[in-house]
């Protein structure tokens, strides 16, 4: 399996923006070695009607675009989306430093292709990093958000029944049990039953 099927396979996608063409053909070239699938457009505009459509990966921007200097597209890709984002740049102004600031990766033209290579690489495992504390804080939120949810549960059944706090604890337990549902199931339940 060639590394563009495989990344078809695992949805891994890599969007180059850039408004050369000599940019994305060097970015097609280039994503024979890694296993990313590529797409592409030549304008921020047209890259963010494409993010707000497909999950990315990892977001290359060759600046400067037609219709962006690079740096500002590349904090809003960097705030709104939990892909690597690289951008490229003749001359590092301010706006890079904001980039930066912001998590970008940058990196100055001219540009080995191994060091580009390298910088992608790179942003990929940014990406799955960020993922993966982004799927670990939802757990914990979820878990939280539970937590919360069987508590007021249980002060319910407290306050109306005259239950002990592990008396409700355990009565949550066994319906949810009994019952095949969860416990924020169950809570959720009494709450409707209780609260008014």
């Amino acid at each position: 399996m060639d590394s563009e099927n495989s990344a078809a396979a695992h949805g891994r996608r890599m969007l180059v923006v850039s408004g050369s063409e000599k940019g994305i053909e060097f970015f097609e070239e280039l994503a024979k070695d890694i296993p990313l699938s590529m797409i592409h457009a030549r304008s921020a505009a047209e890259a963010a009607v494409l993010l707000s459509r497909t999950p990315i990966d990892v977001i290359v921007i060759n600046a400067p675009l037609a219709d962006d200097e690079g740096g500002a597209f590349a904090v809003r890709c960097a705030q709104s989306s939990f892909a690597g984002v690289l951008l490229l740049v003749r001359t590092e102004t301010a706006q890079t430093k904001k980039a930066e600031e912001a998590g970008v990766l940058v990196l100055t033209k001219p540009a080995g292709k191994a060091a580009i290579l390298t910088a992608v690489k790179l942003s990929c495992a940014v990406s799955r990093r960020l993922f993966a504390a982004r799927s670990t804080a939802d757990s914990l939120k979820s878990k939280m958000d539970e937590w919360k949810i069987v508590n007021r549960a249980k002060w319910l059944l407290i306050g109306k029944l005259g239950m002990s706090e592990a008396d409700a604890h355990r009565y949550i337990e066994k319906l949810a049990m009994d019952t095949r549902q969860t416990r924020r199931e169950i809570a959720d339940g009494i709450i409707k039953t209780y609260e008014n």
